[in-house]
């Protein structure tokens, strides 16, 4: 027990360390986050214009400086993430330059009054692009700029067709809500309900504010997974913040155990489930910054296909005897997309650490 309670201390301590850090640290996250920005009055947003004079194209949002006619450096983050331009068939030069002459409005950083989550962009080519808020509207063009995904070619969906086998294919984002914090946080401890109030509570997903995400939160992400047969392992890769996964599933070649984002995983198959077994967890979060698990936490998760391999249910169920008072179960469906190919999440927190 004192073992326990030594190594529980110990991950406390790096949960409240690294969310209080990046909540003070972070100028990004979501682009209209109250935790972050000042958005009291979602109607009068700040309005600047004035040269691009750097690009910073990375996730988990793209940022901009600025220079204004008085000279002033601004600093303007949007969304959506690089990724989301490269599935539209965006690159960065297709979209803004340095040089460029643009029009924002957006609200300030609480950080830095020179930091704007942006709304409204307007592009030289007269475009305008809106995002940021749910109900956001053009302000100074006629219509929004659109992009949606492209098409896969029709080689590719025939090849991943023809090669697909169970559950190894390319899956969809998760086809159900996120996972409601009333569905798990009723079942934490005394110690578990302490921690969980001195974290935040807001939407601010601190951890991945510093582009780190583990286990169990990226597997509920709205991300695109990709899991590949690798003979004596499988390889899991979820494209939100690139995550990657090694299932082994020889426990007589596999490796000793190491702590980490995601853990050590020993999997076996019952029928066509695979069946993951899951430990040495060191991410300090069950969830996006709301809900503590501690190094004692241990998963196991089925994945298993249906609709003639259409969709994939998973589910998982975390024991953590410091946590939680009992395990907790959640599930999310995915659909399989045949012929999406899995983009590189190039993520940075900041312009220094590009």
């Amino acid at each position: 027990m004192m073992l326990i309670m030594k190594r529980c201390s110990f991950v406390v301590l790096a949960v409240v360390g690294v969310l209080i850090a990046a909540l003070v640290n972070a100028h990004h996250g979501s682009v209209t986050n109250p935790a972050l920005y000042l958005v009291e009055n979602p109607d009068e947003p700040v309005e600047v214009e004035g040269v691009i004079t750097e690009i910073f194209w990375r996730a988990p949002h793209i940022r901009y400086r600025m220079e204004d006619a008085d000279g002033e450096i601004w600093e303007l983050e949007s969304s959506p993430s690089p990724v989301s331009f490269i599935r539209a068939g965006i690159d960065s030069d297709e979209f803004l330059q340095v040089g460029d002459f643009v029009r924002a409005a957006g609200f300030a950083s609480r950080r830095n009054e020179r930091t704007l989550g942006l709304s409204n962009l307007l592009l030289p080519n007269g475009l305008e692009h809106v995002g940021g808020m749910a109900g956001a509207s053009v302000r100074w063009a006629d219509e929004p700029m659109t992009f949606g995904n492209l098409e896969p070619e029709p080689e590719k969906i025939a090849e991943a067709r023809r090669t697909a086998s169970g559950i190894f294919r390319t899956w969809s984002i998760r086809q159900a809500p996120q996972p409601r914090t009333s569905e798990y946080q009723p079942y934490l401890t005394e110690r578990g309900r302490e921690i969980a109030a001195t974290m935040p509570q807001d939407e601010s997903e601190a951890l991945e504010l510093q582009c780190m995400t583990g286990m169990p939160t990226a597997m509920f992400e709205r991300s695109r997974v990709r899991i590949e047969d690798q003979g004596d392992r499988i390889h899991i890769w979820v494209e939100q913040y690139n995550t990657h996964r090694t299932i082994y599933m020889d426990p007589e070649t596999a490796p000793e155990p190491t702590y980490s984002n995601v853990g050590h995983s020993l999997g076996h198959w019952e029928g066509d489930d695979l069946i993951v077994h899951t430990s040495h967890v060191n991410h300090p979060t069950f969830d996006e910054g709301k809900t503590p698990q501690s190094d004692q936490a241990t998963y196991v998760e089925r994945f298993s296909t249906r609709d003639d391999g259409e969709w994939l249910d998973y589910t998982f169920t975390i024991t953590d005897p410091v946590m939680f008072s009992e395990p907790v179960t959640l599930e999310m469906p995915r659909q399989w997309i045949p012929g999406v190919e899995l983009h590189t999440w190039d993520c940075a927190p900041d312009w220094e650490d590009a």
